[in-house]
């Protein structure tokens, strides 16, 4: 809701990767998220409304 918008504040950032800092980066993300993929059904959300 608009309410909570003019409440928040965040400061944006530009990161830069040095040599093939951002290959190994992206590597490292992929690995982690096919690894602990099958951990999002733990956390998945229930409709309790019944919708």
């Amino acid at each position: 809701p608009d309410e909570f918008k003019i409440n928040l504040y965040y400061l944006p950032v530009k990161v830069k990767f040095l040599d093939d800092g951002e290959n190994e980066f992206n590597k490292k993300i992929l690995n982690y998220v096919g690894e602990n993929k099958s951990n999002r059904e733990l956390h998945k959300r229930t409709n309790k409304r019944g919708a």
